[in-house]
């Protein structure tokens, strides 16, 4: 058996990988939620298939949403621990941080609230879309308004949209 050799990617790549991610992510949620893709309806026999064909859709959108908010958070953590490998203006950085910022409060929910022993992450409500969400609860009520507790997530991508526009890929090859 062989060793796996580790992969390694300088920064700037790393940086470009988790804007390109997210975002590509979340476009794929929006065109589901613009019915752009479409899931086929297949009729089943077996009743406990039936259930998870008719909950797939939704258990689809959740799960790019939450992988969405994970690689936009990855994202600002390579912006703040290694803005110096970062070719990027000073004030971009600082916006892209303030406006992802709200994101971190959702992750830790999601990924701790319900922990047996973490009394600081636990959902909380929140009355956004017309009713009440916390932090693990999505609403979608359209392409621009996909919800998760207090925060809707397009806004969140239109901050790492314009990131990945100064960073990702594109930028890298123009940049050399």
């Amino acid at each position: 058996m062989t060793e796996a050799l580790p992969v390694q990617l300088s920064t700037p790549k790393a940086f470009a990988l988790m804007l390109e991610t997210a975002c590509e992510q979340f476009e794929v949620l929006q065109l589901i939620c613009a019915d752009q893709i479409r899931f086929a309806d297949d009729q089943q026999d077996d009743v406990r298939k039936s259930i998870k064909f008719l909950r797939a859709p939704f258990c689809i959108r959740a799960a790019l949403a939450k992988s969405f908010v994970a690689n936009v958070i990855r994202a600002r953590r390579i912006c703040e621990h290694g803005h110096g490998a970062l070719n990027i203006d000073r004030t971009e950085r600082k916006l892209f941080m303030s406006r992802t910022g709200s994101l971190l409060r959702v992750r830790d929910v999601n990924e701790h609230g319900l922990d047996a022993n973490d009394t600081d992450s636990r959902p909380t409500l929140h009355f956004n879309g017309g009713g009440f969400l916390d932090e693990t609860s999505l609403y979608i009520g359209g392409p621009e308004e996909i919800l998760m507790g207090p925060l809707n997530l397009y806004d969140v991508y239109r901050a790492a949209a314009r990131m990945r526009d100064l960073a990702g890929f594109r930028a890298l090859n123009r940049s050399g």
